[in-house]
C-alpha cells in the first residue's frame, strides 16, 4: 500500500462557503474549457452547412470527418452551440480529425468560432445570411478550409459608411443593381439545367449506396464459425444527393442524417434538438453503420482501435434490470421511508418488486422501460463527448423458468430500441449480463438479493449451466452482421463474486468454457464476433500461480479484464477533494497499465464520482451509510454499525446545495478516474427522482445530472494526462506508472496469433467442463441438467418506415448466427428431483444426481409479449 501525504483538511463544511479554492496546487486538469453557449438565433445558419462543396464532384471520400448536416431556414431559432477559438488551441488535438488535419474554425463576427464544417470545400462557399449594411472585409486569421457564413471565411464589418459601396450615389447603386441582376439571370439559365440533372444523379447514387449498405447487412447466417459478414462501407458517394434546405426544402421529419443543431423527430412524434459540439452525426436510415457519436472516432462500419482509441462509455444501470438506489421511485411504495434495521420492507430487489407489484407488473414495469432511458438519451450521451454504452440486461429478457417473478422478454423489446438508438447516434455498445439464474454475488443488483448460487452450492453447476445457454443465444444475435458493428462487445458475467462466494478456480473453468463455446460460434480474428469482457472476480490483479489473472490464457482471440475500481465502499474518511482525485490515479493507473500489458484489454466497466458510500439506499434498502455511521453489515443480524461516523450524509445528498467549489472538486475527481483508468464506463448514465426526497437521488452516480450542472468535465478527452500532476502534487510516496498503456499486441486485439493458446499446461487444466469441484463439494454429485429442450432465438427489429428515397431492408436477420450451433438448450430430467436453485447453498446434495441422459422436458416457461420490437427511431 502506499504511503500517504498528510491529508488535506476539506470537509463537507468548507464547500459550503463560497470562494473557497480546492488546496494544493492548481493544474492543467483543473482547467476547464467554457461551457458552448448559444449563438444569436440570426447566426444560426453556421450551424447548418451544405454538404462538402457546392459543386458537384463525382466522388467523395468516405472518411467523413464532419457531419452532414442538413440545413432548414424554419429552425433558424433552434439553439447551436459553439467553442472559443481558445478552447481549440488550448485542448491540441482534443478535435483533431483522424488523419491528422486540424480542425478548422471561421469567424462569425461575434468574437466567437465555430467548427469548420466542410474540410474538403476550397472556395469556402456556403451560405448566406441577411447581412444587409453589413459588408465583407478580407481581414482573417490565416487560410480556413470550412465553410464560413462569407465566401473564403471573410469576416463581416458593420460599418456601412466603409467600402466601395457606401462610396456609390443612390442613382449609381441602382444602376448597378440592375446590371448584376441582368447577369445573375443569365448565368442561373445556363446552370440551372445542368446543375438539376447532376443533383438528380447524385441523390439516386446516394440512395442506391445507402439501400446497398443496408442491404449488405444482410447476409445469410453462417453454417460454421467462419467470420461474420460486416456491413459494406457505404460507396464513395454515399452523402451526396443531402438537401441543402437552402430554400427551406428539407424536412426534418423525413431527413436521413443530421448533426449539430438538427431537430430529431422520435417515433411518437416529440421532437428535441440534437447538440454534438464534438462533430458528431447521427442516420436514421434502418441498419446502416455510417454514423458518427463525434468525429475523432471511427463510425460503426470501421474497427475500433483499442490502442489508440479510448472508451469513454457509461453504463445505462436501472433501466432494463432494476435497482433501487437508481430508480427509488419504484420501491418506494412498498418500504419504509426512513432506512431502520428493524423496519419492514416489502421490496428489495427485482424478485420482490414483482411479486409486490402483482397484477400491476406489466404496466408499471413496461412504463418505466418506456420512460426512463429514451431516444434523448442516446442523443445526450453522443453530444456529452462519450463514444460506448454498457447496457445491463438480466436473464429475464430472454425468459423465465416456472417459479420465476419477473416480467419475461418485455425488455428484449427495449433492447432492440437500445440498439437502433446507438446506431443512429453512432455509439457502440457493451453487452453486460448483469444477472444470470442462482445469482452470481447475492447482490441486488443480480436479481434476488441473498446467496449466491451462480457455481457455489448444491445447483451451482446446474446454474452455470443455464446461463451458458444464455450467454449463447445473446452472443448468436449480436454475431449476426446486421448487429455486430453496433454490439462489438460482451461482457458475459457482471462481477460474479469471487473468493468470498465462488471458487477463484471454478470462475476460470466458466470462463474457458464461455470462451471456447463463443469462438467456435464466431471463429477468430479481428470482426468475428464480439471482444469478450471478463470481470477479475474482485480478486486482485496478480499473477495465476497466486490465484489472479496475469498469464492466464495467453493467446486468447480478443478477451479484456474487467474491473470495477470504487473509492466509497471502504473505510470512511474526510480527505480533500485534489487528494481524493489523485487516489484513482496512485491505486489503479498502473495496474490498468500491467493487464494490458500481460492481460489484454483493460476497462473500469463501472466507476463513480462517490466519495464516501453515502445515498439512498446505495447498501441496500433498509441499510445506512458507513460515512454517517448507520452501516450494518447485511445478512448477519448485526446490532452495530461496521464503521464509526465521520460526518453527515445532508450535503453530499443533496446536490442543490453544492457550490462551485464543491463541484470543481467533483470534477477533478472525475479527471483522475478517467485518467487513470483510459477505457471506462462511469456507473451510471442517470439516477431517478425519489418521491420522499423531493429530488433525484444520489447525484455522485448521476453522468447526466453532473454534466449539465458542471461537476462533469465538458470533454472527457480533456483529462488525458492529468494523473502525473494529481499524483505529484498530493504527495505520494510510489511514483506513478507509465500512463498511457503500453500498445495491445496483435493477439489482443484480433491479430496474428489470435486464438492460438500459449501456455498448454493452463489449456490442459481449464479446458474441462464442467468441472471436477466447487469449491469443496464433488462436481459428480451435484444436479445437472441436459442438452435436449428447444433453442431460443430471440426476436430481431423489423423496420417500419424509412427516410424518403431509402428502400427496405429485406433481411433483418433471424436472431441466429451460426445455423450449425444447433445443440438444444438445458433443462431438467423428467423424475429427477432438484433443490431450489436459489436456496442450493443449504441444501443437501442428492444420494442420487441428475446427471443427464434420460429424455427431457423444459420446465413451463413463461412468455409475456410486449410492445412489438421496433426499428431505430424513426424521424418521421
Amino acid at each position: 500500500m502506499p504511503s500517504y501525504a498528510a491529508r488535506r483538511g476539506q470537509g463537507p463544511e468548507d464547500m459550503m462557503a463560497g470562494g473557497h479554492s480546492l488546496g494544493g496546487p492548481q493544474t492543467s486538469a483543473d482547467m476547464y474549457a467554457a461551457v458552448p453557449t448559444n449563438h444569436d438565433s440570426n447566426l444560426a445558419y453556421a450551424a447548418y452547412p451544405t454538404p462538402y462543396d457546392s459543386t458537384m464532384t463525382e466522388e467523395i471520400d468516405p472518411a467523413l470527418s464532419s457531419p452532414p448536416n442538413v440545413h432548414d431556414e424554419a429552425i433558424a431559432g433552434s439553439p447551436t452551440r459553439s467553442h472559443s477559438v481558445a478552447s481549440y488551441s488550448d485542448h491540441h488535438d482534443s478535435y483533431a480529425r483522424p488523419d491528422g488535419a486540424a480542425a478548422s474554425t471561421c469567424s462569425l463576427g461575434d468574437g466567437q468560432s465555430q467548427l469548420g464544417l466542410n474540410p474538403r470545400s476550397g472556395s469556402g462557399l456556403g451560405l448566406y445570411d441577411k447581412y444587409e449594411d453589413h459588408e465583407m472585409s478580407d481581414k482573417t486569421g490565416g487560410g480556413h478550409r470550412g465553410t464560413a457564413n462569407l465566401a473564403g471565411g471573410r469576416t463581416l464589418v458593420k460599418d456601412g459608411k466603409k467600402g466601395f459601396w457606401a462610396g456609390e450615389s443612390s442613382r449609381g447603386r441602382k444602376f448597378l443593381l440592375l446590371a448584376v441582376l441582368v447577369v445573375l439571370l443569365l448565368i442561373a439559365v445556363a446552370v440551372a439545367i445542368p446543375t438539376a440533372i447532376v443533383t438528380r444523379n447524385n441523390e439516386r447514387k446516394a440512395n442506391n449506396a445507402f439501400v446497398a449498405d443496408g442491404s449488405s447487412s444482410t447476409a445469410p447466417s453462417s453454417s460454421s464459425a467462419a467470420a461474420p459478414t460486416t456491413s459494406a462501407t457505404p460507396t464513395t458517394t454515399a452523402f451526396q444527393g443531402i438537401p441543402t434546405g437552402a430554400n427551406g426544402s428539407a424536412d426534418w421529419r423525413t431527413a436521413p442524417f443530421g448533426g449539430d443543431g438538427s431537430i430529431v423527430y422520435t417515433e411518437d412524434g416529440s421532437s428535441f434538438v440534437y447538440n454534438n459540439s464534438f462533430g458528431g452525426f447521427w442516420v436514421s436510415i434502418p441498419f446502416n453503420d455510417s454514423a458518427r457519436a463525434q468525429d475523432d472516432v471511427p463510425p460503426l462500419n470501421e474497427q475500433w482501435d483499442y490502442s489508440t482509441t479510448l472508451i469513454n462509455g457509461v453504463n445505462l444501470g436501472g433501466w432494463l434490470i432494476t435497482e433501487p438506489f437508481i430508480v427509488p421511485s419504484l420501491y418506494e411504495p412498498f418500504n419504509a421511508a426512513s432506512d431502520s434495521r428493524t423496519a419492514t420492507n416489502h421490496a428489495i430487489d427485482e424478485w420482490t418488486l414483482s411479486e409486490v407489484l402483482g397484477t400491476n407488473l406489466t404496466s408499471v414495469m413496461t412504463n418505466h422501460y418506456e420512460t426512463f432511458i429514451t431516444e434523448k438519451d442516446f442523443a445526450e450521451i453522443a453530444g456529452a463527448g462519450l463514444n460506448w454504452v454498457r447496457i445491463p440486461i438480466a436473464w429475464w429478457l430472454i425468459e423465465v423458468w416456472e417459479g420465476e417473478p419477473y416480467l419475461a422478454n418485455v425488455g428484449w423489446t427495449y433492447f432492440l430500441k437500445a440498439i437502433g438508438w446507438a446506431r443512429k447516434y453512432g455509439l457502440r455498445l457493451n453487452l453486460d449480463l448483469h444477472a444470470v439464474p442462482g445469482s452470481q454475488n447475492g447482490y441486488n443488483h443480480s436479481g434476488r438479493q441473498g446467496t449466491v448460487n451462480f457455481l457455489n452450492g448444491v445447483m451451482g453447476i446446474a446454474n452455470a449451466q443455464r446461463t451458458l445457454d444464455y450467454i449463447r443465444t445473446l452472443t448468436e444475435f449480436i454475431s449476426q452482421p446486421q448487429y455486430s458493428n453496433v454490439v462489438p462487445m460482451f461482457s458475459v458475467l457482471n462481477e460474479p463474486l469471487g473468493l468470498l462466494a465462488i471458487d477463484v478456480d471454478s470462475l476460470r473453468h466458466f470462463y474457458w468454457e464461455t470462451y471456447s463455446m463463443m469462438r467456435q460460434i464466431t471463429g477468430y480474428g479481428t470482426g468475428k464476433g464480439p471482444f469478450i469482457s471478463f470481470h477479475d472476480g474482485f480478486v486482485d490483479l496478480n499473477s495465476t500461480r497466486d490465484g489472479g489473472w496475469m498469464g492466464w490464457m495467453p493467446g486468447s482471440d480478443r478477451v479484456s479484464l474487467d474491473t470495477h475500481p470504487y473509492l466509497c465502499f471502504s473505510e470512511p474518511n474526510n480527505d480533500g477533494m485534489t487528494y481524493q482525485a489523485a487516489k484513482p490515479c496512485m491505486y489503479w493507473a498502473d495496474k490498468m497499465n500491467t493487464t494490458t500489458q500481460q492481460f489484454g484489454l483493460a476497462i473500469a466497466g463501472e466507476w463513480s464520482l462517490a466519495i464516501n458510500d453515502c445515498g439512498k439506499w446505495l447498501n441496500n434498502v433498509g441499510n445506512g451509510n458507513r460515512y454517517n455511521g448507520t452501516y450494518y453489515l447485511p445478512n448477519t443480524g448485526a446490532t452495530t454499525p461496521r464503521f464509526a461516523g465521520v460526518g453527515s450524509c445532508d450535503l453530499w445528498n443533496d446536490y442543490t446545495r453544492w457550490n462551485q467549489t464543491l463541484k470543481d472538486g467533483f470534477r477533478l475527481v472525475a479527471t483522475g478516474h478517467m485518467d487513470a483508468f483510459r477505457h471506462w464506463f462511469f456507473w451510471t448514465w442517470k439516477t431517478g427522482y425519489s418521491t420522499t426526497l423531493g429530488r433525484i437521488a444520489n447525484p455522485m452516480w448521476n453522468y447526466q445530472l453532473g454534466f449539465e450542472n458542471g461537476w462533469i468535465p465538458r470533454n472527457p478527452r480533456e483529462v488525458v494526462g492529468a494523473c502525473q500532476s494529481l499524483v505529484r502534487n498530493n504527495g505520494f510516496t510510489v511514483a506513478m506508472g507509465s500512463n498511457p498503456a503500453p500498445t495491445l499486441s496483435p493477439w489482443m486485439t484480433g491479430g496474428s496469433g489470435a486464438g492460438t493458446q500459449q501456455n498448454a499446461a493452463i489449456s490442459r487444466t481449464y479446458t474441462r467442463w464442467p468441472p471436477v469441484s466447487l469449491g469443496t463439494l464433488n462436481a459428480a454429485n451435484l444436479p445437472h441438467y441436459t442438452p435436449t429442450a428447444p433453442i431460443v432465438t430471440m426476436p430481431v427489429a423489423t423496420p417500419t418506415s424509412y427516410p424518403n428515397g431509402y428502400l427496405a431492408v429485406t433481411n433483418p436477420g433471424n436472431g441466429w448466427y451460426n445455423t450449425g450451433n444447433s445443440r438444444g438448450f438445458m433443462t431438467e430430467i423428467p423424475g429427477c428431483t432438484y433443490p431450489d436453485p436459489w436456496q442450493g447453498v443449504s441444501a443437501t446434495v442428492p444420494s442420487r444426481p441428475c446427471m443427464g441422459g434420460a429424455r427431457m422436458v423444459k420446465k413451463n416457461v413463461v412468455v409475456e409479449r410486449g410492445p412489438a420490437p421496433t426499428p431505430a427511431p424513426r424521424v418521421g
